[in-house]
């Protein structure tokens, strides 16, 4: 089985607020000229007006690309170059516009910032051209000639993926980045390998694809499956009939409402287990509360993430953390569900009160589940906290408005008297 990805919890940094006004990007992908696939280990370098190394605060300069061969300088406007400082030796470059394969432009293109000596656009970056950077991204690919060499292909990889439910509905959105453009995305059940929704990436690889919460698949115990992602290669020039695919993340559900027992890992019952609720992309605890003796708990569906979460197990009397999928989940409590016709991927329920005493007591713990996300609270909480605070607001504009009324009274009367008293003679 596969084991199921985590998205990465450190995002790429993103500029400050003062730094993304003055920052461009020059940015493109390195790609082999015949396959039209991405080229990977590749170093590229970026240059100043002078053709020199540009050096700058917090800039990487060169560059690795990734694995969909990209690149991407964030600099000030100015007029910049590249240049290839490693390449694989089987590839050259620069490389006349002549040995790309014409079908290039499916995917690969060049913005008009970018021009020849001739001070004319060019449609891609086969030699060294000015890159004006004005106030404006400026994309700009680069292929590179395999020559008589076998042309460079791989397998699509991930670059960035994510999945969340849609607020207020039991349907899923699935979204991400392939490495190579124009990949077909299937959206698969885990157990049966049924297509249950599909997407094609654009030229830049990114792809978005939902599943219906009614259509949402399921094992043949009748339990919410996993999804898995199945990537199948565009052949960019035609050349190829053969269907090259690769495996991507593997998804749990993310169960809109929870309601079941708490089981260890040898699937008895944990009796008065604190329940807690991790999302996983946050890595926090956002929801707490307490079973039953019989390790029985309920948790309504307000309090539950849009995003993948797994749930936490503690026993009473012992510190030991058991995390359970909601696969897991709804496996190991697969009878009780089927017995009450519960659907946990569709069920709602905002009925279930919040466990005030299990966060009290938690949250001045320094053991498992003692940490609580400061978000775990009722959406009721919120809002009386909210109104509480826009009342206290309105009171004090209102006193401020009657003082600045009481004050214009007042002056108006001294001005109005001051008028009556007769001049002296």
């Amino acid at each position: 089985m596969t084991p199921t990805p985590v998205p990465t919890l450190k995002p790429k940094p993103r500029r400050p607020k003062r730094k993304r006004m003055l920052e461009l990007d020059p940015k493109g992908r390195t790609f082999d000229a015949q396959s039209l696939e991405p080229v990977l280990e590749i170093e590229v370098v970026l240059l100043d007006n002078f053709k020199n190394l540009f050096d700058y605060s917090s800039l990487v300069n060169p560059q690795i690309v990734k694995r969909n061969g990209e690149f991407n300088f964030w600099v000030p406007n100015g007029i910049y170059y590249l240049d290839i400082l490693q390449k694989p030796a089987s590839h050259s470059w620069p490389m006349d516009i002549e040995d790309v394969h014409p079908n290039y432009t499916k995917a690969y293109y060049c913005d008009p910032e970018v021009r020849n000596k001739e001070d004319q656009p060019v449609s891609l970056y086969y030699d060294q051209y000015t890159i004006i950077e004005y106030n404006k991204l400026v994309h700009c690919d680069v292929p590179l000639d395999p020559g008589h060499n076998q042309p460079f292909r791989s397998k699509v990889a991930t670059i960035d993926f994510s999945v969340s439910r849609v607020p207020s509905t039991a349907d899923f959105e699935y979204s991400g980045r392939t490495s190579h453009p124009l990949t077909i995305v299937q959206l698969t059940a885990e157990s049966t390998g049924v297509v249950v929704s599909s997407a094609s990436a654009n030229k830049l690889g990114y792809w978005v694809a939902k599943i219906v919460g009614t259509q949402y698949p399921t094992k043949t115990n009748g339990s919410p499956d996993r999804i898995e992602i199945v990537y199948l290669k565009t052949d960019l020039t035609g050349g190829s009939n053969e269907i090259e695919s690769s495996s991507g993340p593997v998804f749990d559900p993310i169960l809109r409402y929870l309601e079941g027992y708490a089981y260890d890992h040898a699937g008895q019952v944990i009796s008065h287990a604190k329940v807690g609720v991790k999302q996983k992309n946050a890595d926090r605890i956002v929801y707490i509360t307490t079973a039953d003796k019989n390790g029985f708990f309920r948790i309504g569906s307000q309090y539950l993430p849009s995003f993948p979460y797994v749930l936490v197990f503690t026993y009473p009397d012992k510190p030991e953390e058991i995390l359970v999928s909601t696969s897991s989940f709804t496996d190991l409590n697969n009878d009780y569900l089927k017995k009450k016709n519960l659907n946990l991927i569709t069920e709602e329920k905002t009925n279930i009160p919040l466990d005030k005493k299990t966060f009290a007591s938690l949250q001045k713990s320094s053991g498992p589940l003692g940490q609580v996300a400061d978000e775990a609270i009722t959406p009721a909480e919120d809002k009386q906290t909210s109104g509480a605070g826009q009342s206290s607001f309105l009171i004090i504009i209102i006193f401020l408005l009657v003082l600045a009324a009481g004050l214009v009274i007042v002056f108006q009367l001294i001005k109005s008297k001051q008028n009556k008293i007769p001049s002296g003679k």
